[in-house]
């Protein structure tokens, strides 16, 4: 069962074992998933270790103004990083993918008065025949969102 629960106190750390049983007739294996997550101030996570059997994934968190700014995955020789990007109003303007700082995936926003996104720009330097866009229109009178895809 996946369930969050509200933290209370000051916590430093939480040992996660994840057990998943396969349904499949004919395979008994079970797949088995640890984690320790490190809180710091206001019990944002600070750091997360996962250990899977042939190797492990450090991801180390940093935020501005009580926001994640980036979240930064080490692995083997990859390293991945998520970048977010807000406004005055904290809504993510961009975020953007990084592996070993050459960018993967963008994502750019623009909003209305009411903080309902108006447009989403989605850039893929390696794969430009993917790049879109995403528009909005709201009528609010008559709770309607039409969407456009280009």
């Amino acid at each position: 069962m996946d369930s969050t629960q509200k933290l209370f106190g000051k916590i430093k750390q939480i040992k996660i074992n994840h057990i998943d049983y396969l349904f499949n007739k004919n395979n008994t294996k079970v797949n088995e998933e640890n984690s320790i997550v490190y809180f710091g101030l206001k019990n944002k996570i600070v750091k997360q270790i996962d250990y899977f059997p042939k190797f492990s994934i450090v991801t180390i968190f940093s935020y501005k103004n009580e926001l994640i700014e980036n979240e930064l995955k080490i692995f083997k020789k990859r390293n991945l990083k998520n970048e977010y990007i807000y406004d005055i109003k904290k809504n993510v303007v961009a975020y953007n993918q990084l592996e070993n700082d050459i960018l993967n995936f963008s994502k750019t926003y623009i909003y209305d008065k009411k903080n309902n996104p108006l447009e989403v720009d989605y850039l893929h330097p390696k794969h430009k025949s993917n790049n879109s866009i995403s528009k909005y229109c709201y009528d609010y009178e008559k709770k309607i969102c039409n969407d456009s895809f280009f």
